[in-house]
């Protein structure tokens, strides 16, 4: 398995209620021993969407783009971005900027 993108990635969580809104920004967390390090930062494959390492992804998204699941990533040094963390996607909104 192939994983791109750069320590530039990113995942966030954004809460809110009926009093407050609030975002938590999570970037990319190099290991301790830089010798060590695999950035684990965007993959996919036949069976969906990884972004994060690939045990405990930040974020997963099936291949058929329905359901997808978030765990506390090493990646990124986040908690679960969602609750529960397995959830159904409803809208989905893809970029992939031009590069020249």
């Amino acid at each position: 398995q192939r994983y791109d993108g750069s320590n530039e990635c990113f995942v966030y969580k954004f809460t809110f209620d009926i009093q407050n809104r609030t975002y938590s920004i999570f970037e990319y967390h190099a290991p301790a021993c830089p010798a060590k390090a695999k950035p684990y930062f965007v993959q996919s494959d036949d069976e969906g969407i990884t972004i994060g390492a690939g045990e405990c992804p930040a974020i997963y998204i099936q291949n058929n783009l329905l359901e997808g699941s978030s765990t506390e990533s090493q990646t990124f040094n986040s908690e679960p971005l969602c609750a529960p963390t397995i959830f159904q996607i409803q809208n989905i909104e893809i970029w992939c900027p031009l590069l020249q």
